[in-house]
């Protein structure tokens, strides 16, 4: 009977926890990145990129804040260097230590070419600007009480005026693993004597 009680009261204290980490006023620090080589095109790509992520539980389960995009790609031909400021949403689902995650983003980056000296005959700009967008869904998984991986299939899109080129590994979809740290509100913290 003992194993019962202690099981039941284990199981109630991982589904506290896992809410506590995702009401409103908790903070969200972490990040995420990918990694895309394609082998098979003409250009051999290869692009690495990493998302430093920052925000606040608005409400419970939806968190409001920002990305820091950047991105390294290279080519046969070129280099590309991307950095941006990425607002998001995130909404939580579930009440598990595994919960759903869905994110909808979008934001201003910049982005710089190096080409090599045979390929830049068309004048193509060094630098420019561009809006980008996205959406994902995935798993967060909580460790503890502060700290969750995540899985997320997203699909970007970079909207460059130049040539396509220079889009890819900054649009389609790619499978992100994430850590996540998770701050609990002050006001919890105060009304919660444990």
């Amino acid at each position: 009977m003992k194993k019962v009680f202690f099981t039941i009261f284990l199981f109630s204290c991982l589904i506290a926890s896992a809410q506590a980490q995702t009401e409103k006023g908790a903070r969200l620090i972490g990040g995420s990145g990918s990694l895309y080589i394609d082998t098979e095109g003409p250009d051999n790509t290869t692009a690495l990129s990493l998302t430093p992520r920052f925000g606040t539980f608005v409400a419970d389960n939806i968190a409001l804040g920002t990305g820091i995009p950047v991105a390294y790609s290279t080519t046969d031909y070129y280099k590309l260097y991307t950095i941006g400021l990425t607002p998001f949403v995130r909404g939580y689902f579930g009440s598990s230590p595994t919960k759903l995650l869905l994110e909808g983003r979008a934001g201003y980056n910049r982005v710089g070419t190096n080409f090599n000296d045979d390929y830049n005959y068309m004048n193509r700009p060094d630098a420019e600007g561009y809006f980008s967008y996205g959406f994902g869904a995935g798993v967060t998984q909580f460790l503890n009480e502060h700290v969750g991986i995540e899985l997320m299939l997203n699909y970007d899109k970079a909207n460059l005026s130049s040539n396509t080129f220079q889009s890819r590994g900054l649009t389609g979809i790619t499978l992100n693993l994430g850590f996540q740290i998770y701050l609990s509100s002050v006001l919890s913290q105060i009304t919660d004597p444990n």
